[in-house]
């Protein structure tokens, strides 16, 4: 997909793993939404590990130890 992205633009892709541990730390953030709004309606909520899981992987992936 990045190639084609290349080919079709004229564009380099560079900065890959800020854009992997952004989308990573943006998917958190929906879903510690969704937590938000479950817990706010007095419902249970198991997004929690959800989100402390991709916030994991976010930082593991700025850092370098995860590998792309």
């Amino acid at each position: 997909m990045v190639a084609r992205y290349e080919d079709e633009t004229g564009i380099r892709f560079e900065n890959e793993r800020f854009y992997r541990a952004y989308a990573a730390f943006s998917l958190a953030v929906v879903w510690e939404d969704f937590h938000r709004e479950r817990i706010e309606t007095g419902a249970e909520s198991d997004w929690e590990p959800h989100i402390d899981y991709m916030l994991m992987i976010a930082e593991s992936i700025a850092t370098g130890e995860f590998p792309l």
